[in-house]
């Protein structure tokens, strides 16, 4: 089965992510299936997943008339 979704920092396997990242930035720790990510939006956003892949999608805002990277 797949799972995705949000993770505190300090929950207990949850890899360290010493990095500053910039906003848009991500960086991704994975074992066997799962996957680890810290992302910087307007604060840090940690996930775990099983179903997603370490790449990043364009997405639109604004009506279309911009485009943002997001993982």
């Amino acid at each position: 089965t797949n799972a995705c979704g949000t993770v505190s920092k300090r929950r207990q396997g949850m890899p360290k992510f010493e990095e500053r990242l910039k906003k848009g930035e991500a960086c991704f720790r994975s074992s066997n299936s799962l996957l680890a990510m810290k992302w910087l939006d307007k604060k840090e956003v940690y996930m775990i997943t099983t179903m997603h892949t370490a790449d990043f999608a364009a997405v639109s805002r604004y009506r279309g008339l911009q485009s943002v990277a997001k993982p």
